[in-house]
């Protein structure tokens, strides 16, 4: 067979592959985001004050005039297994096995709450989230606070994080942050402060860019930060 002929069934070969994979990921995709497919389960709940994520949870937080957990899943996964909760001694706690619900998020609406504790391999989002004041704690998990539809105000935030714990915020404007943060990366973007206090161990690192009026750091030999005060 002549040169030309190699190439020219080269090409052919190569068309028509290339053909059948961009409509073989497009009914996949289609075929994961079928809204007939998705359902979501709304449970109101209890009275609580503190909200304790154990390891793999995804979970978005927002404000509401009651507490209400919604579960988003797909009728498409036949290994569904699905997350677990309850309240008890003024403390919701939630788990999920180590399968995820397809990643999507449970959804939690909360009056208030006055303590966070987010645990291994854990996500928790708080999305236009106000409060007075609130304690959250991380352990090798991720904390992100961003707003969709304004800007919220916190009075007082204290962070605890450890053993390769993320946060970030975005968008927020806050009175006054603690933080002790072991191991642990805090990125604070386009955030209100007013007066931010932290220490920084064994690694831990924090950026970003916002307008703070006061600042008072203890960074040890192993950590670093570098901010841009707008």
């Amino acid at each position: 067979m002549k040169t030309s002929n190699y190439i020219i069934l080269s090409f052919v070969v190569f068309l028509v592959g290339s053909t059948v994979l961009l409509f073989w990921s497009g009914k996949v995709h289609l075929w994961e985001i079928a809204p007939e497919e998705y359902h979501s389960k709304n449970e109101a709940l209890g009275e609580f004050s503190t909200v304790v994520a154990e390891k793999y949870v995804k979970l978005q937080i927002r404000n509401g005039a009651s507490n209400q957990l919604t579960v988003n899943y797909s009728s498409l996964d036949s290994g569904l297994v699905m997350p677990t909760w309850n309240v008890k001694n003024d403390t919701l706690f939630l788990a999920q096995p180590e399968r995820e619900v397809r990643g999507m998020p449970l959804e939690l609406v909360v009056n208030d709450i006055q303590n966070l504790r987010v645990n291994q391999n854990s996500e928790v989002s708080l999305i236009d989230f106000e409060s007075d004041s609130v304690v959250v704690s991380l352990t090798d998990s991720w904390l992100y606070m961003r707003s969709e539809y304004t800007t919220p105000k916190l009075g007082h935030l204290a962070i605890l994080g450890s053993s390769n714990s993320h946060i970030q915020f975005n968008n927020q404007k806050i009175d006054r942050l603690n933080f002790d943060l072991n191991q642990t990366e805090i990125r604070i973007f386009e955030t209100e402060i007013g007066e931010l206090e932290g220490t920084l161990t064994n690694g831990a690192h924090l950026d970003g860019y916002s307008p703070i009026r006061k600042i008072s750091l203890s960074v040890d030999e192993r950590s670093h930060y570098r901010m841009w005060n707008q």
